[in-house]
This record gives C-alpha cells, sequence and structure tokens, in this order.
C-alpha cells in the first residue's frame, strides 16, 4: 500500500515516533520493544531515535545495547554508525569508537561526530589523529563549534604547542571565554605551561560559576601540589573527597610529610621552642598513610621509606630501625637516600656493626656516597679499628678539590668538604692517642683558616684532651663568640667549663642549650655528664698483703671510704670518711680504725677540704685535716696539706700508741699528657719527740703510644731523715731509695664508655740506709682497669715488692682494689 505523498507518509511517521516515545517508556520491562521489532516493521530510525533518547536520559548501557544491535543489522546506516561513535564517546568506550571511525573521511563526517572522534583520540593519547579531526569540525562549522575549538587547544596543548592552543581559543567570543567550560581548558593550558599560579586563579574562576565542578576542583588541587603547596591542596580535596581516590588524598598527605622533614632537616641545630613541630606532624601523617596501603604496594614502599627518613630527623633512631627491620627490606630496593637514613639510624644508636653493614651496601650502590663514606669511618672508631679509620680519612682528604667552582658564576670558593674531611684525619688520631700529630693538624689548618669553627671545636677538644683547659676553654670562648648559634661549639664551651670547675657558668649553658636546641649524642652526653657531677659517690680503697716480717709486719689490710653528698649550691660537698686498717706484727698488731666527716669546696682554680675525725679505738683522739690545691695555670698544681693525728702514721708506731701530726707541701708539673713531673715534702712530727722530713719526686715520660698500648717510662726518689732512732718502730736517721721502671697500659676492650684495661709496672732501684751497705729493691705490679660508665669504675690487682730494712730484705705480696660510684 503506498501514500499519496511524501509529507503524507512524514506525518504518519512522525505521530508513530511520538507514539512510539509516549508509549514504550510505559511498558513494562519484559514486555520491551527491541531494534529486530522495529526492523521487522520498517521502524529502524524509530529505534535509533529511541536509543539517542536513552543515551541523553543517561542510560548509555541500554542506548549501547540497541545501536550494537542495529548496527549489526544496518553497517551501512550512517545515521546508526555515527550515534554509536557519540555514544560509545559518552561512555569513554574510545578505542571501539575510534575503531568505528577508522573508515570516515573527516571533511565529509557531521561536526558532532568529529568532535567525538577528535575526543576519543585525545584520551587515547593520539594527538595527532585528534588534531586532524578537531580541525575539521571548525573548519566544517566555520569555527562557531564552541565544542571543536576547546578540543582543539587541550590537543594543542597536549602536543606542547601552547601558542596554537592559545590562537584558537581566540576564536571564542569574549562572552564564550567566561564560559565554565572555557575558563577549565585556559586553566588547563597554563599549568602544562607551568604557570600553575594561573592556572589556580583559572580554576577558582571556574570553581565560583560552579562550586562543586569536578574538573575545575581537580585542577586546582593538582596544580597547588605542584606548587608545593599541598597544605592549601588537602582541605579542597577533603571537602569534595568524591572526587578523589584514597591514593591521591594520600600522596598530598605524603608531600606534606616530606615538606615537612625537608623543613626538620633545615632546622637541625637551629634554635627555637617548636622545632620538632613540623617533623613530628610528618610522622604521624605518615603512620597513619601506612596502615592504609597494602604491605607490597608502591604507596606502602614509599610511605615505609618517607617514614624512615622523618624518623631519622626526629632522632628517633630506635624507631626508624624497627621500621627498617620489621619486616627488613631488601637492599635491592632501597633507594640510596633512605640507606643514608638507615646508617644514621644505627650509628646514633650505638650499633657500629650493623652501621658498618649498611655502609658497605650504600657504597656498593653509590661508591661515591661522601655521607657513607664519612660515616664509615666514625663507625670504624666506634669499632677501634684505628688504622682503617685513618686511612679512610686519609684517602677521603686526598680525594677533595681545595677549590670548587660555580659552573654558572664561575666563581671559585673554599671546599667545605676539603676543611670536614682534614677535620676527620687528624680526629682519627686523636681518637687513636695521637693527640700531638691531630693537634699539629689542626693548628696548621687554623693557620690558613683562622675564623673556622670546625677547625677551633675538634682544637678546643685536643687541648682538653691534653690537659690544657685553659686554652680548650679559650678556644670554646672564641667560637662562641664567632658563631652563638653553633650547637657542636656550645657544647664544648660547657664541657670546657665543667673541666675548669665554673659550675655555676656551665649550668646557665646548659639550661639555655636544652631549651633552645634539639637533643643529640653530644648533647646527651654533655646532660649525662652533668647528672653524675651532681649525684652521690662513695669512694673506696682496699689492700691486703702478707710480708716476711719487719716494719710492715707479717700481715696488712686497710680500707679507707669516702661518701659525698651530692654538691651543695654548686661547690660544696660535706662526706663522712673511714678510715680502718691493721697490721700483725711479733709484739702484737697495730690497729688504725678512725672515722671523720668535713666539707669539701670544687671552685675555679682551688680543690680543698676539711675534717675532723676521732679514732674508735678507746681514747677518741680527736684529729683533723685541712688540704688544699691550687690550680696555677695549664701546667703547674701546688697544693699543701696538715694534718693532726694522720693516717699516714706506721703501723708499727700505732702498735706502741705513738701518733704524728703532718705538713706538707708539694708541686706538680704537667707539660701535657706526655710527660710531667713532681715532687713533695712532709714533715711528720711524732708525739714521741721524733721529726721526721721526707722528699718525695717522681716523674713519667710516655714512650711508645699506639692505640691499643702506651708505654711511660717512670722514676721516683725517696729521701728520709728522723731526729731519733731510740724508738720502737723502723726510724732510720737518713735514707734514700730511686726507682726507675717502665708502666705498660693496654687497652684490652672498648665499647663506648665501657673500657678494660689491663696495667702492668716493672720497676727497679737501690736502697741506701745510714749505717747499711746499698741494696737493690724492686716492684712488679699488674692490675686490671674497669670503667664501667660514667658513674662506674674499678679496679684490683697483685704487687710483688723487695724492700730493704736495716740491712735485713722483706718480701710483700699484696692484693688491692678501687671502686668509685655515683648514684
Amino acid at each position: 500500500m503506498r501514500f499519496a505523498s511524501t509529507s503524507g507518509m512524514g506525518l504518519i511517521k512522525s505521530i508513530f515516533l511520538l507514539l512510539s516515545i509516549t508509549i514504550l517508556p510505559s511498558l513494562p520491562t519484559d514486555a520491551k520493544a527491541t531494534p529486530t521489532d522495529y526492523e521487522e516493521n520498517g521502524s529502524t530510525e524509530i529505534a535509533r531515535r529511541l536509543a539517542v533518547q536513552e543515551a541523553r536520559k543517561g542510560n548509555l548501557h541500554e542506548s549501547l545495547k540497541i545501536l550494537e544491535k542495529l548496527y549489526q543489522h544496518n553497517q551501512e546506516n550512517k545515521s546508526v554508525l555515527y550515534d554509536y561513535i557519540v555514544v560509545l564517546a559518552w561512555n569513554h568506550q574510545y578505542a571501539r569508537a575510534l575503531q568505528l571511525a577508522e573508515p570516515l573521511q573527516a571533511q565529509s563526517t557531521p561536526v558532532y561526530v568529529a568532535v567525538q572522534v577528535a575526543k576519543a583520540a585525545r584520551e587515547r593519547q593520539d594527538v595527532e589523529t585528534s588534531i586532524k579531526w578537531y580541525k575539521s569540525a571548525l573548519t566544517k562549522s566555520n569555527y562557531s563549534s564552541v565544542q571543536a575549538i576547546l578540543g582543539l587547544a587541550l590537543a594543542y596543548t597536549d602536543a606542547g604547542a601552547f601558542d596554537k592552543a592559545l590562537e584558537v581559543l581566540a576564536h571564542l567570543d569574549p562572552s564564550e571565554r567566561k564560559r565554565i567550560d572555557a575558563v577549565i581548558v585556559q586553566a588547563y593550558i597554563a599549568s602544562r605551561k607551568g604557570s600553575d599560579i594561573k592556572a589556580v586563579d583559572l580554576y577558582n574562576q571556574a570553581i565560583a560559576i560552579d562550586a562543586n565542578n569536578k574538573e575545575a576542583i581537580r585542577g586546582k588541587v593538582f596544580s597547588l601540589r605542584r606548587l608545593g603547596l599541598s597544605l592549601l591542596a588537602l582541605p579542597v580535596m577533603e571537602e569534595h573527597i568524591q572526587y578523589f581516590s584514597p591514593s591521591e588524598i594520600h600522596a598530598v598527605k605524603l608531600d606534606i610529610a616530606a615538606s615537612y622533614i625537608r623543613w626538620g632537616k633545615l632546622q637541625e641545630g637551629k634554635k627555637g621552642k617548636d622545632q620538632h613541630k613540623d617533623i613530628d606532624l610528618a610522622v604521624r601523617l605518615l603512620y597513619e598513610s601506612l596502615r592504609l596501603f597494602p604491605p607490597g604496594s608502591n604507596e606502602y614502599s614509599r610511605t615505609r621509606f618517607d617514614l624512615i627518613v622523618a624518623l631519622v630527623v626526629q632522632r628517633n633512631y630506635q624507631a626508624a630501625i624497627s621500621v627498617y627491620e620489621n619486616p627488613r627490606l631488601p637492599s635491592p630496593e632501597v633507594p640510596v637516600y633512605v640507606l643514608e637514613s638507615v646508617l644514621t639510624a644505627y650509628y646514633q644508636a650505638r650499633q657500629p656493626e650493623k652501621a658498618k653493614d649498611i655502609s658497605q651496601m650504600l657504597l656498593a650502590k653509590d661508591p661515591n656516597n661522601y655521607h657513607a663514606k664519612v660515616t664509615r669511618i666514625y663507625i670504624l672508631l666506634d669499632l677501634q679499628e684505628y688504622d682503617k679509620a685513618i686511612a679512610g680519612a686519609d684517602e677521603l682528604l686526598k680525594n677533595q678539590a681545595e677549590w670548587i667552582t660555580n659552573p654558572a658564576s664561575k666563581l671559585r670558593r673554599q671546599n667545605p668538604r676539603k676543611v670536614e674531611a682534614l677535620i676527620l684525619s687528624a680526629l682519627t688520631r686523636s681518637q687513636a692517642g695521637d693527640l700531638k700529630s691531630a693537634q699539629e693538624i689542626l693548628e696548621q689548618a687554623l693557620s690558613v683558616a683562622p675564623n673556622n669553627t670546625d677547625i677551633r671545636h675538634e682544637l678546643g677538644q685536643i687541648y682538653a684532651w691534653r690537659t690544657w683547659l685553659d686554652k680548650s676553654l679559650s678556644e670554646y670562648s672564641q667560637i662562641v663568640a664567632i658563631e652563638p648559634d653553633l650547637l657542636s661549639a656550645r657544647i664544648g664551651f660547657s664541657n670546657a667549663l665543667l673541666d675548669r670547675g665554673m659550675y655555676e657558668k656551665a649550668d646557665e649553658e646548659m639550661e639555655y642549650i636544652n631549651e633552645h636546641y634539639e637533643t643529640n649524642r653530644n648533647l646527651s652526653a654533655l646532660n649525662k655528664r652533668w647528672q653524675n657531677h651532681n649525684k652521690r659517690e662513695f669512694i673506696t680503697s682496699a689492700s691486703a698483703g702478707n710480708s716476711t716480717g719487719g716494719p710492715q709486719g707479717q700481715s696488712e689490710y686497710r680500707v679507707d671510704a669516702f661518701l659525698y653528698s651530692q654538691p651543695v649550691d654548686y661547690r660544696y660537698r660535706a662526706f663522712v670518711h673511714s678510715f680502718n686498717a691493721t697490721s700483725n706484727f711479733d709484739e702484737g698488731n697495730g690497729d688504725r680504725y678512725r672515722t671523720g666527716a668535713g666539707l669539701e669546696y670544687r671552685g675555679k682554680d682551688w680543690i680543698s677540704s676539711f675534717e675532723l675525725s676521732a679514732s674508735l679505738i678507746d681514747d677518741p683522739d680527736i684529729g683533723g685535716s685541712l688540704d688544699a690545691l691550687y690550680r696555677i695555670n695549664d701546667n703547674w698544681n701546688v697544693e699543701g696539706s696538715l694534718q693532726v693525728d694522720t693516717n699516714q702514721v706506721p703501723l708499727q708506731a700505732a702498735l706502741f700508741d705513738v701518733n704524728a701530726n703532718l705538713v706538707s707541701v708539694g708541686a706538680q708539673f704537667n707539660a701535657s699528657e706526655e710527660w710531667g713531673a713532681g715532687g713533695a715534702v712532709n714533715a711528720l712530727d711524732f708525739d714521741d719527740g721524733n721529726k721526721r722530713q721526707i722528699l718525695l719526686v717522681s716523674g713519667n715520660r710516655q714512650i711508645i703510644n699506639r692505640p691499643r698500648y702506651q708505654g711511660f717510662l717512670i722514676a721516683e726518689g725517696y729521701g728520709s731523715h728522723n731526729s731519733k732512732q731510740d724508738v720502737p718502730y723502723f726510724s732510720p736517721q737518713y735514707d734514700v731509695s730511686f726507682l726507675m721502671g717502665i708502666d705498660n697500659l693496654w687497652t684490652s676492650y672498648q665499647r663506648f664508655e665501657h673500657v678494660f684495661q689491663q696495667r702492668l709496672t716493672l720497676s727497679a732501684g737501690v736502697y741506701d740506709q745510714k749505717d747499711f751497705d746499698t741494696d737493690f729493691i724492686g716492684n712488679a705490679q699488674y692490675q686490671h682497669i674497669h670503667n664501667i660508665s660514667d658513674s662506674l669504675n674499678f679496679n684490683y690487682g697483685i704487687s710483688y715488692g723487695r724492700a730493704v730494712y736495716d740491712g735485713d730484705e722483706e718480701y710483700t705480696v699484696t692484693g688491692f682494689g678501687f671502686l668509685s660510684i655515683r648514684f
């Protein structure tokens, strides 16, 4: 059946379509018509329009089901193909859209289709194809298609042709440039050009038009992040959290943490109460992020790496080690910058063996890593591998250029690493005991760079080790004057003040340091030293021996103990003193048991003490003592003592109830740790009328100096004169002795403060007594010395000696010990 006219046929189709659109949506789901139903009734166009209507309503999946079947039955139908391509692009199925568009000619394809093909190509990163289709769409629309203009501008931007992109945008009318999609495109171009500040401004304009525009919000966030303003980006993300994936949110949080880590590093050694605030926040953010990512993921690894770095900057070394070890990170996967932090953590946590392993891993990855080379030298010192440490420091110094040139300005300046390597070369020698060589290196360097505070700092420490406390204090005073904010200098200055007995000033300095600076290993050691100084102290020495007889008796023991209070007003300590000694003679036992109490004063130049004591045997025999030592300078000390009822009375005299008073003066000269000499004159006034004068001289000279062994040549002389000989104790009219020997000191074990040493002292000489022949005397002494910590040390040993009294030889074996503990 044919219709009379095409216009009539068109009217019927229009009515039918209207009816279809009106009726079909109301049909039950299971009764919905299919494209095939329409085709069987000649209704392909109706099905196509229905598919388009579904697409515009957002039902892309339903639309594509219809269009796919229509296309299968009508592949030559261009309208079906065009709509199919467009809806595929709307549904982000860009690969399929481009596949269907491949046989089409851009020039003959409708603008609305060409724009979607161009968009699909751009999304597939085929910029060349995208530009071709957009240009075709613009030509066909005579540059009236806003979509095509904006799309081509985006495609040119992706290609890096920013000027062309801006030329294309120039075709927009001024009113069109203010459209939200146009503003977003302008912002995108600005961000790609690196003008993120301008991009943020444009994204803000778009957000002012539509506060919830996803593209504008995301664009603004990522521009802020590129500007390093993740702190501003994070609140925007949290307000529109639905537009961002968890990994994107946490990436911004990690950026914030990383910025805090960098800031924390810049704050190291700086002043300020809030110096930990930023890095503490970074650590919290990183711990939160670590719990959100699955182990093994890239995000988890990056977070873990950043957390290790942050904890090291925070100086929480043990926590950094825990993050590294649980589970242990495979070394090939750990970046160099993380290994540097792990190395620092192990070193600062006093685990030198593990730190050494990390340094080897780090140098295997980066053979020229300066941080690893320097830290490795410090590790070798901790492990007492002195020869390797010295060789490493010398090699490091040799490889450092004297000057470095800035390639941009071509200006030359002194290489700071050269100075650091030179200091390290000196430090390794000083740690190995060669203080003289270390001093020479630093003083020579200081003559070239007199204001270099790092050199002065190490030199001040060397002076202190060489017993030159005034020179050390002077050096540190100059450093603090030149660079008052240098933490290492202020720590050295505080130690120098303590060495010189300037306790009030030292306390003020330490209070300032602890308030304004971040703690570190050296500051912790200083605080510990001050804490120990302010503790109670117990000191005791004891000996017990057997002799073949004579003035010393057959057996003897002595215990001399002091208990000191905590310091009062910095300089005063009260103490109690107990002295117990007994020796067995043919006539009986010579005993001396006394207890006393007193007050000690410690000042800048003076150390003195006053004690009252009494006997614990029968008559109390009240006595006392006044002792003083005056420090003249770095080399000279003088001392004196006045003792009433002195404990230096021989026990053989005590057997016959003979006591004595003592007056003593002496002087000591110390050139350095290498040698010194001293002497004293003592006068004993016995209560039986005898007066004894004694002259004592001694000296020592270092003859061998090795990292684990020092040998000293020692000498001592003795001479006495007694006014009476008819007394019941040994009292020659005069006698003299002279001994020479060698003092050997080995360091057998050292682990930071814990040091175990062995000492063997051998001496031999002659003794001469009036009316008797000159005879041989000698002594051998072996000792163990334990310095457990700054607050506990003790030693013990045994000695064997040959002496001569009234021409008779006497052999003595004595065990002895010493204990000092602060609590």
